[in-house]
């Protein structure tokens, strides 16, 4: 039997090195009944080859036969089996390991790469690192068969296997996790960092990163009785079949409680977050950001079993080629309740959600700024039998119909609002036989032409419905009732489903549901407000918030600011805040006057500034690239742009002659099809278009599928037609005496090409803004140049819009053939393209409406600084005149940036007058202003650099013109991350770093077993994209290894891959079509052979 002794190193691991080098078989063996009191401690156990039975051997470091020692603070590194166990392995015993690495093991063979476990009734194992081992079948990190497996404090790291869990798997047994981190692990097959495949799994305060699976599971795949998953968090894993984080499938339960699943991708598969088929799932308190997939992109369950999620929130999911941005369900039943869907998207329906089972309840829920391309762009529901009760659906959109929500015909929704939704019909609610027959029943809808009992429409009376960007749906938003909800005691409480989900988790699954979206008494009655006589079983609140009498009620007054308290109340108890002062006396407080808070909701899809940082091309996650000679100049038509409070423009975009911007729309998101939508830009033209040939035409904007010809345009913009609308046959607008100069749209219905042409003509060179605004509902087109407008009809009934995929072209013109023609001559500044018609006061070339500079940065508007005499306006423009660019320096008379020579000769002329030389403003040039132009000598102020300004992703930086000062103005649209510049990086590559999505909180968690990393700042490129550059991470030094079948091939060269395929690598194997397709974008034999270069070669060459 084995002796109950304990085999001790005096100086550690680090220092004490049991070599099996030389011996074949295992480094250390366990077989003679040893129990937990024979221990091993503190050895190193590297080069064993494993026991071995004729070929086949087993446990290369460490060999536990019928036996249960204790190993503690050992290294097992570099050890290899040819079958299983590559570090350990282990049969019919119970180990205890503690405080160990395994390191660079093998099971070169089989399975287990740093340890195999079979037939034991249970292994714990605590605070042991396993890092950078393989298993060749399956478990690059340990297999664990028919076994009870504890991990406790343990990391995965590196290890990889070509079958099921790169880091762990277990078969047949259960499993109980509790804080372990799984990182970078990699499998061929199904979970990427765990693959369970047992009876119970019970995880628990964990982190998965990085993972990635060649099958389903990106970081977790279970195939389980029973799991139950409790505060883990899912980040940057990758499937590339189903379940990015997750992959469930089938079992009894499945609970996931607290999670948080975050940039997940499944690549052609379901379930970006989470894909969970055939197994009852709960979801609680969990949070899905970022995830995508082909469908469902945070959330994909299906076959049929019960769904329920409560208390979640979903945002910026995405579906890229299907139905459900955040959650896509196909189950029976549904509860979806207290859960939030934000600025979700899909390319199909059910932008935020679309669930097709039934039995389906859906209660208490926001559902903003989320985007179908086709229909409910908030919430898409199938089938029959479904009820959508007490929840805000507001600021969702979709190409076609239902913005807000798409329904069955008899399906109930009730006590809802639905409000400020867009779409090009039925922008609220439609149902899917676009008819205006549903079953809705008190709820405040703004759109809606049939009979609602008890409908209401007006301002839904919620705290802050923009948030502090102004832009509904992105985030920041307050959706709480205020006493000025409209709809408090107006919808009916026998409408309220039972709680199913059991929210309050007081085991009642058939009271109604108690609380509201944010955890308050959903039955609060107002008594200042009659209940309705046809409510006689109780009234509640309308909307996913109850009004529970809390905060400043209602009056009658205005509230400009929409924070729930009128206007008189702010201004009456402003503690000294400029902005809740009311300086002009106008009766809103000033941060109304400063801030337009009013008006519609215009998402903006894409802008490009084009400022002197050419890095930087817009605000769009879809910057573009600069093509051909074109470059980014100072020059600009506007010195700050109004439309966006006065933000500094410190460049523009010269088209050149070979130049434009190609943006890969890869997501569709400037496809427009039948909507409204506008689309604005200043241009200097250098030359004006006329009538000749084609040449003297000028696009600024166009959109179509690669470079196919016109009739599948989406749309395009025209600020110099030439003669384009004399070839169409369907043409709208001007009918004759064309000049050229005239500005066209031009669209596409996918057979044909037809236009509608302006009256309105640029008539000299130099800058310009122009816009043109497409309004789908009364079939117009609104043209603008510099201030003046016209609006021309068009007839749909006569004509239609094509909308298939393809990219955007900036500055250019791209024809049948793959040229690049028909430029803008000269420059393009500021281009915006936006949702809706965005009025004529709210274009980037004025100040909005009701709103006022504060260039002095005082928090008062400047038109009370100048009324009190604080600011001075001689000309009379409403801008300061101190305020101006240019008045921090005012003795640079030529604006060349220097006093100096110059500007001492323009003051000599102006001697004796009232001119521009007048620095002391008494009325004649002299000699004050001579002293003064001496004093400001030399270079002039510059203030701060805009890039040491960056204080938030969301924020678009500036100097302040006079003070020097750095100025912030809020990007619509976008949503301030609190994690942004990764705050909470310690700099040790041993602690694993992380940083609260929602409070920005850090903790820094050390990685145990951990070592500093040599391949800290190691780069490693050879610059052959047909090799795998790594560090290697015990030497520090860098590794190339061909990538197998791969080969950077030249055009013409078999080996570059088919010209009508996308690929990987550059270049394609047809000689004179790749010639012509890298002529016309070099991309294609630079990088890779995308789709954009498919297209190229349809079009210019013979078809495969």
């Amino acid at each position: 039997a084995g002796k109950a002794i304990t085999v001790r190193s005096t100086d550690g691991p680090e220092k004490t090195t049991l070599d099996a080098a030389n011996y074949d078989n295992s480094v250390v063996v366990f077989a003679n009944g040893e129990g937990r009191a024979s221990v091993l401690e503190g050895f190193e156990l590297r080069n064993g080859t494993g026991n071995c039975t004729l070929f086949f051997c087993y446990g290369g470091g460490v060999f536990c036969n019928e036996t249960s020692p204790t190993i503690r603070n050992c290294i097992i590194r570099d050890n290899e089996a040819a079958f299983d166990g590559g570090g350990l392995y282990a049969r019919r015993g119970s180990p205890l390991i503690e405080d160990c690495v395994f390191e660079g093991n093998s099971a070169s063979w089989y399975r287990g790469g740093a340890m195999y476990v079979i037939d034991s009734p249970a292994i714990v194992i605590r605070r042991t690192e396993f890092r950078g081992n393989y298993g060749d079948d399956e478990g690059g990190g340990i297999l664990a068969k028919e076994t009870d497996l504890v991990l406790e404090d343990c990391s995965f790291i590196g290890n990889v296997t070509t079958g099921a869990g790169g880091g762990v798997s277990v078969e047949s047994g259960t499993a109980i996790i509790r804080r372990c981190v799984f990182d970078s692990n990699t499998c061929g097959g199904r979970g990427g960092g765990f693959a369970f495949n047992g009876t119970t799994l019970d995880l628990e305060t964990a982190e998965f990163a990085f993972n990635d699976a060649g099958g389903d599971g990106g970081g977790l795949d279970i195939r389980s009785t029973a799991a139950n998953i409790r505060f883990v968090d899912f980040i940057d894993n990758r499937a590339y079949g189903k379940g990015g984080g997750i992959h469930a499938d089938s079992g009894d339960s499945l609970r996931i409680v607290g999670c948080r699943f975050e940039r997940n991708t499944a690549d052609v598969g379901h379930g970006g977050g989470l894909r969970t088929g055939g197994i009852p799932t709960e979801i609680r308190q969990c949070i899905f950001t970022d995830n995508a997939a082909e469908v469902g992109g945070g959330v994909y369950a299906d076959q049929g079993t019960a769904l329920k999620i409560v208390g979640s929130r979903f945002t910026r999911n995405i579906a890229r080629n299907g139905v459900g941005g955040g959650l896509e369900a196909d189950r029976l039943p549904v509860d979806i309740v207290n859960t939030g869907f934000f600025q979700n998207r899909c390319t199909d329906a059910g932008g935020g959600a679309r669930i097709r089972g039934g039995d389906v309840v859906v209660a208490n829920c926001v559902f903003a700024g989320n985007f179908a391309y086709w229909r409910g762009g908030g919430l898409d529901v199938h089938q029959i039998d479904h009820r959508v009760v007490n929840c805000t659906i507001v600021d969702n959109e979709s190409y076609e119909t239902a913005g807000g929500i798409c329904v069955n015909p008899a399906g109930l929704v009730a006590n809802s609002i639905v409000r400020g939704n867009h779409a090009a019909r039925w922008p609220d609610i439609a149902n899917r036989n676009e008819t205006w027959i549903s079953d809705l029943r008190w709820v405040n809808v703004s759109v809606w032409e049939g009979e609602v009992p008890g409908r209401f429409d007006g301002p839904a009376g919620i705290v802050d419905r923009r948030g502090p960007d102004r832009v509904g749906g992105t985030g920041d938003e307050d959706y709480r009732a205020t006493g000025c909800l409209l709809g408090i005691d107006a919808g009916d409480a026998l409408l309220v489903p039972a709680d199913r989900a059991d929210v309050d988790l007081d085991g009642d699954l058939t009271e109604a549901i108690p609380l509201d979206y944010f955890g308050l008494p959903r039955f609060v009655d107002d008594p200042s407000v009659p209940d309705g006589p046809e409510l006689p079983g109780g009234a509640v609140d309308l909307g996913a918030s109850e009004w529970n009498l809390r905060g400043v009620a209602c009056a009658p007054d205005l509230d400009c600011d929409g924070n729930g308290v009128a206007d008189a109340l702010d201004i009456a108890a402003c503690d000294g805040d400029p902005g809740c002062l009311d300086c002009n006396g106008n009766g809103r407080p000033d941060r109304c006057d400063l801030v337009d808070r009013s008006g519609p909701f215009f998402p903006m899809v894409g802008y490009w500034r084009f400022e002197e940082d050419a890095t930087n091309l817009g605000f769009s996650d879809l910057q573009g690239d600069l093509q051909g000679d074109s470059g980014v100049v100072v020059d600009v038509g506007i010195d700050a742009v109004p439309g966006i409070l006065g933000a500094m423009n410190r460049g523009s975009l010269e088209i050149g002659d070979t130049g434009f911007v190609r943006v890969r729309d890869r997501d569709q998101r400037f496809a427009m099809g039948r909507v409204s939508f506008t689309i604005e830009a200043w241009v200097r033209l250098d030359q004006l278009g006329a009538m000749g040939d084609p040449s003297r035409r000028q696009y600024l904007v166009q959109r179509k599928p690669g470079d196919s010809g016109g009739s599948r345009m989406d749309y395009a913009f025209l600020v110099q037609g030439g003669n384009l609308p004399t070839g169409m046959d369907r043409r709208y607008g001007k009918p004759s005496g064309l000049s050229g100069r005239e500005m066209v749209l031009q669209f596409g219905d996918g057979a044909d090409t037809w236009c509608v042409t302006s009256y309105l003509e640029i008539e000299a060179t130099g800058w310009h803004h122009v816009s043109a605004a497409i309004d789908a509902r009364s079939e117009t087109v609104r043209f603008g140049i510099d201030g003046r407008f016209e609006t021309i009809e068009y007839e749909g009934s006569d004509v239609d819009r094509y909308a298939g995929q393809g990219n955007l072209i900036l500055g250019a013109h791209t024809n049948s053939s793959g040229q690049f023609n028909q430029r803008i001559r000269g420059a393009i500044d500021e281009v915006r393209i936006s949702r809706g018609v965005i009025p004529v006061d709210a274009l980037l070339d004025v100040w909005p409406v009701g709103s006022s500079a504060d260039c002095n940065g005082n928090g008062l508007p400047d038109d009370c600084d100048i009324r009190d005499g604080l600011l001075v306006d001689a000309d009379g423009d409403g801008i300061p005149d101190d305020c101006a660019v240019g008045a921090a320096c005012p003795a640079d008379l030529d604006g060349d940036g220097v006093v100096g020579g110059g500007d001492l000769g323009k003051l000599f002329l102006d001697w004796g007058g009232d001119g521009p030389a007048d620095l002391d403003g008494d009325g004649i040039v002299g000699g004050g202003d001579l002293g003064l132009l001496f004093l400001g000598w030399g270079e002039c102020p510059t203030g701060c650099d805009s890039e040491d300004c960056d204080d938030d992703e969301c924020t678009l930086e500036g100097c302040h013109p006079v003070t020097g000062a750095c100025t912030h103005f809020r990007l619509p649209g976008c949503i301030t991350d609190p994690c942004f510049g990764d705050p909470c990086d310690d700099g040790d590559d041993c602690t694993v770093d992380e940083c609260d999505p929602i409070t920005g909180g850090c903790t820094n968690l050390p990685i145990p077993g951990c070592l500093p990393d040599p391949c800290e700042g190691v780069r490693c490129n050879d610059g052959n994209p047909c090799t795998e550059d790594f560090c290697d991470p015990v030497t520090g030094e860098c590794r190339f290894e061909p990538i197998e079948g791969c080969e950077n091939a030249p055009c013409g060269d078999p080996a570059a891959g088919d010209c009508f395929k996308p690929s990987p690598l550059p270049s394609c194997d047809d000689l004179d079509c790749c010639d012509a397709v890298c002529g016309v974008d070099e991309f294609c034999c630079d990088v890779v052979w995308d789709l954009a270069c498919v297209e190229l070669a349809e079009s210019l060459c013979l078809g495969p």
